[in-house]
């Protein structure tokens, strides 16, 4: 979010009401943690590959892992969101605007 406020995409109050909301989450148990596995890295550059988004390493992990687990992913990068739908992920898109 720094490099969003930096670019001016995004005011720094919004960069601190997300901040401010994982944080809440964290607290309340509201993310699962799962273990990254060597299968995990191989799914994510050929998703990375097979999407129309641009999308960035840890994009592509994230999405891999949710395939592998069968989570919903929530994002709030569209096109993460867009490349989720795209591998048939169920998504919850977090708009902080």
């Amino acid at each position: 979010m720094t490099k969003q406020v930096r670019v001016k995409a995004m005011t720094k109050a919004d960069a601190t009401k997300i901040i401010d909301c994982f944080t809440r989450h964290i607290s309340s148990g509201y993310y699962e943690i799962l273990a990254v596995s060597r299968a995990d890295y191989q799914m994510a550059q050929r998703l990375i590959q097979q999407t129309s988004a641009a999308l960035r390493s840890l994009d592509g992990l994230h999405l891999a892992i949710a395939l592998r687990a069968q989570r919903t992913l929530a994002t709030a990068d569209k096109a993460l969101a867009k490349a989720a739908k795209q591998c048939g992920i169920n998504t919850i898109f977090i708009d902080y605007q």
